[in-house]
Formats: C-alpha cells, structure tokens, sequence
C-alpha cells in the first residue's frame, strides 16, 4: 500500500518541526507528535482488519491526518513555524486523508 509509505514519510518530514515547535510550545508539539504517529499506525492497523474495525481504523488514519494539518496551521497562526515551512506537509495530510476516506467509502 502506497500510501502507508507516504504516511511514514509524513512522519518523517514532521518531526523536525515538532523539535522546533517543542521550542516553544511543548503542548502543541506533543499534540502534533501524537497525531502525526498515528497516521500510520491506524492504518497498518486497518489493513490488518476486518469489516467495522478496519472502517474505525482507516476513518481514525484520516482524522489523524486532518488533526496533524490542524495542528501545523495553529503552529503558523501562533508564529512559531511559517506557511512555507508547512505547505508540503499540509498537501501530504490532505493527500492521505482523502485516500483514507476513499477506502472507507469504497463499494463492496
């Protein structure tokens, strides 16, 4: 699965930012660490499942996704990151929620 691989590289490209946000915010980069591990844990967890668990698991890998988005755009609003610093990693979340919600909504 493609997308597994993306989200590690999420993962990846994150956490420098989260060293700088913790900086000066260690709430907000916990937050953003927490989310942003998820992703991929979700999802290797619901690959691996069945029926309405696999449904949570990949609903949860999205939401993750859309949480770590979230948590990037208060990381800019508050000044500690700038856009460009997130821009990427935002088409990256976006990218991997939709997928998310794709599987999720497929026809069986």
């Amino acid at each position: 699965m493609q997308i597994f691989e993306l989200s590690l590289q999420l993962v990846s490209d994150t956490m420098p930012l989260v060293r700088r946000i913790s900086r000066v915010d260690r709430d907000l980069a916990r937050q953003l660490r927490r989310s942003v591990m998820s992703v991929p844990q979700r999802m290797a967890e619901g690959m691996h499942s069945r029926g309405g668990n696999k449904t949570a698991q990949f609903q949860g890998a999205a939401a993750s996704a859309k949480e770590t988005e979230a948590s990037l755009r208060v990381a800019v609003a508050a000044g500690y990151v700038g856009a460009s610093d997130i821009a990427a990693l935002r088409d990256r979340c976006d990218h991997v929620s939709a997928v998310m919600f794709k599987l999720v909504r497929r026809p069986r």
